[in-house]
């Protein structure tokens, strides 16, 4: 496969659209992000934009939930919403001939949503059900815990980006219009999409219905600076009946755009990455813990630098 040079647009609103083209793909994939996460949730209401986006593709103005599952299955295509700390992202694959259709379908999903309630309630149950399988596992709940410890209160990574069982039950319709108002703009949002067709025709369709994009909420957004507490923490959650017990170890790390971040995450790797050196002294030559491995999480925010260790109670 041969890849042309990539073609980029801002249009009006601020949107940025990148497409390349490449000689022999299959599929066209497309991929987008809204930057800015939860950073527009307030503790109350945590939870709110990962459901929000998760809900997103239930219905618009002109189609339900239904009808976008057919025209998707119909064409072999994927399309997708998730959010997390950082932003909402999306991805839409399909194959070039209906790219067209795929993609306006996607743009209506962004422009025009109507979070049916019915919808809205089944996701919301899906959501809660899979918060409170996942509070039963001694890793999740020690990443969780380690977060709260590691972030301020003011700080988007002290609160879990899917929110907790309670949150998300108390979540109506209403607060998850008021968080697509807030956490979608086209100002705050990139997408791209590659695949082989010419790149100025597939940015043509998407720039023909997002030139209609438009949003009151704030066009840029800060995350906030992290801080290192003024002593270590502490903190033991007891899960009764467990067969193996996890440990979560470190601090805030850097953003992405550091100019140590490169150093930093190969320091990263040496410790953790695979057979690391944590591994291979911990587990193999001192048989101490099941799994253990090391990771720096940066992004747009501080995210932290960890260690985390599966042991026997």
């Amino acid at each position: 496969m041969r890849m042309d040079e990539p073609m980029r647009v801002v249009l009006e609103n601020g949107c940025v659209l990148i497409a390349q083209q490449v000689k022999g793909a299959p599929l066209i994939s497309l991929n987008g992000f809204v930057k800015g996460g939860t950073v527009w949730e307030i503790p109350e209401k945590i939870g709110s934009v990962n459901l929000m986006a998760q809900t997103l593709r239930r219905g618009t103005e002109t189609k339900t939930a239904q009808e976008i599952d057919d025209a998707l299955e119909r064409r072999g295509a994927n399309l997708s919403f998730s959010a997390g700390h950082e932003g909402v992202s999306f991805h839409l694959s399909c194959l070039p001939q209906d790219y067209a259709d795929c993609a306006s379908l996607l743009v209506e999903i962004l422009l025009k949503p109507t979070f049916p309630e019915d919808e809205l309630d089944k996701q919301k149950l899906r959501t809660v059900n899979a918060l409170r399988d996942a509070l039963t596992r001694p890793e999740e709940v020690s990443y969780r815990r380690f977060l709260s410890l590691a972030y301020d209160s003011n700080h988007p990574l002290h609160y879990p980006a899917d929110g907790t069982p309670e949150s998300v039950e108390g979540l109506s319709r209403d607060d998850i219009l008021a968080t697509y108002k807030k956490a979608l703009h086209p100002a705050r949002t990139i997408i791209a999409v590659v695949g082989d067709m010419d790149p100025k025709g597939m940015l043509d369709i998407l720039a023909n219905g997002l030139i209609e994009w438009k949003s009151h909420s704030p066009e840029s957004v800060d995350f906030p600076t992290a801080s290192f507490p003024e002593e270590m923490k502490r903190d033991y959650v007891n899960l009764p009946d467990k067969m193996q017990s996890w440990i979560v170890m470190g601090h805030k790390g850097l953003r992405r755009t550091d100019e140590r971040f490169y150093a930093a995450n190969v320091m990263a790797t040496i410790l953790g990455a695979g057979w690391g050196r944590l591994f291979t002294q911990i587990r193999d030559n001192q048989g101490l813990a099941y799994a253990v491995g090391a990771s720096l999480q940066a992004g747009l925010v501080e995210g932290p630098f960890i260690v985390r260790m599966g042991v026997n109670p």
